[in-house]
């Protein structure tokens, strides 16, 4: 039996689905250039045969190019993450969250900054250890400021 084969096979599994996705992109892109020989059909009163021929050529065939490069790099990136969970799913040692770490760290430089913002001109709460003193949050009234 595979050691930790539930995990594995949720990796896999995740991997097929981002591989499934990557492949959409790439048929969208392929769909999208050949439907521009049917929109050049599509246009013949243009007051430009030129203009309406970039007009295309800049929705369809740079479109499509897009499409296509979105799709490798999304099939590119799940194997990248697919190898690393698989060898973090064996190892033995805890593994952080890079991006979880990142998106608090942000949160946190965010909410300070956006305080720190606030507290000038503005009547708030100083805080103390993450909490304003009980004195500052009722005060002399014995209400909420």
């Amino acid at each position: 039996m595979i050691r930790s084969y539930n995990d594995h096979a949720a990796n896999e599994r995740t991997f097929l689905a981002w591989v499934r996705t990557g492949l959409s992109a790439i048929a969208l892109g392929v769909v999208v250039e050949r439907s521009s020989a049917f929109a050049a059909v599509g246009v013949p009163d243009a007051s430009s045969a030129t203009l309406s021929e970039r007009v295309i050529s800049i929705l369809c065939n740079d479109s499509a190019i897009a499409f296509v490069g979105l799709g490798v790099a999304v099939m590119l990136g799940a194997g990248i993450r697919f190898v690393r969970n698989a060898l973090r799913i064996d190892d033995q040692d805890m593994h952080s969250a890079d991006v979880v770490q990142l998106a608090c760290s942000l949160l946190r430089r965010y909410a300070g900054r956006r305080r720190a913002d606030a507290s000038i001109g503005a009547k708030i709460p100083r805080l103390v250890d993450g909490r304003a003193t009980l004195r500052q949050r009722w005060g002399a009234s014995g209400g909420l400021r």
